[in-house]
């Protein structure tokens, strides 16, 4: 009798928490919603690695909701547009490796078209999806992620990092933003064209 208790206790407990996890549809379909009414929104959609990767420099955009979207949000005018139906937002999704997908978003007609990536329905940086198998080659004050190994000149990669010191040196950084980029760290993506 216990054993049967327990069972469909297990299977009741089970069924509530697949029925309460949205589906994939369910989940973009909200995400579609913030994007358009409430961007600011979306920081809570992003994984935790994407809102310290895009928060480390401290750095404030005044056009900019939230720094997830810096360069992908939709601008204000055609947001206004959408939500009164006067322009159509369309979006298709596409399943990608491992636990990603990527929701591909257009206006047709007005060129606005932007992929956003997704892990585990979490937003991520697009770069988290597309460097993956990548090899990673840091130095002092930059992490290279490069697609085929015999297309990084590790010597480049070094006098980039020297040509970055000598800037720092020009514009007075003090030692604790020369650490602040060390710690962080910027990001250089070696592509052999945009399409990765």
């Amino acid at each position: 009798m216990r054993l049967t208790i327990r069972i469909a206790l297990f299977v009741l407990f089970t069924f509530t928490m697949l029925s309460a996890q949205p589906t994939r549809e369910q989940f973009v379909d909200g995400f579609m919603k913030k994007l358009v009414q409430d961007p600011s929104a979306l920081v809570h959609y992003a994984d935790e690695s994407s809102k310290q990767k895009a928060g480390r420099f401290n750095i404030s955009y005044t056009d900019v909701t939230t720094k997830i979207l810096a360069g992908d949000e939709i601008p204000l005018k055609l947001r206004n547009l959408i939500m009164k139906g006067e322009i159509e937002l369309l979006h298709k999704i596409e399943n990608l490796p491992q636990n990603f997908f990527r929701v591909e978003v257009t206006i047709p007609g007005n060129g606005y078209k932007k992929y956003f990536y997704f892990e585990n329905f979490k937003l991520v940086a697009p770069s988290k999806y597309l460097t993956l198998y990548w090899t990673k080659y840091e130095t002092e004050y930059i992490d290279f992620y490069v697609r085929e190994k015999k297309h990084f000149n590790s010597y480049s990669g070094f006098q980039l990092g020297r040509t970055l010191g000598g800037i720092m040196k020009l514009l007075g950084f003090t030692e604790e933003e020369k650490e602040l980029l060390r710690k962080n760290k910027l990001v250089y993506i070696v592509a052999l064209n945009e399409k990765m």
